[in-house]
């Protein structure tokens, strides 16, 4: 029994564990999140941005968002891709149209300390936020142009 534990567990560590580093932030990554079709993977980091990393195109650099004054240490992705939600130190949630060329974005101002956590109701018509502010704040936020607060739990 221990022999082929002692097999199985030389032929783990002898495998690479990874595929591939990314590299392109300039400080520390807080969260990541895969797009629902698991093509893309983002990254928010502390150096203010968030890249957008095409997994299926290793060799092309990253597309980097950038918008937010400080930290970034939130990602959500919406279950049809769009909008992309991040948050950070900045008090602010970034709603970023991916569609548009520019990536526009829309800030959602609200919360009175940095934001540290985003997630979609599962039917995708609700973000909740949460701050640093003691309060979660809820958000119908389907579209960029429509974001609108609806809550907060305190």
């Amino acid at each position: 029994m221990l022999a082929q534990m002692d097999d199985a567990l030389r032929a783990v560590l002898s495998r690479p564990h990874f595929q591939r580093v990314l590299r392109g932030h300039e400080d520390w990554v807080g969260a990541l999140a895969w797009h629902p079709d698991g093509s893309t993977l983002a990254s928010a980091s502390t150096d203010g941005t968030v890249h957008l990393w095409n997994l299926r195109s290793v060799e092309v650099a990253p597309r980097v968002l950038r918008g937010h004054e400080g930290a970034v240490w939130a990602l959500a992705w919406h279950s049809d891709g769009s909008p992309l939600p991040s948050a950070g130190g900045d008090r602010t949630i970034r709603l970023w149209d991916l569609q548009s060329p520019e990536a526009a974005h829309r800030m959602l101002p609200g919360h009175e300390d940095w934001v540290f956590a985003l997630a979609w109701h599962p039917d995708g018509s609700t973000l909740a936020s949460a701050g640093n502010d003691f309060t979660g704040r809820l958000w119908i936020a389907r579209t960029v142009d429509l974001a609108t607060m609806i809550g907060t739990i305190s």
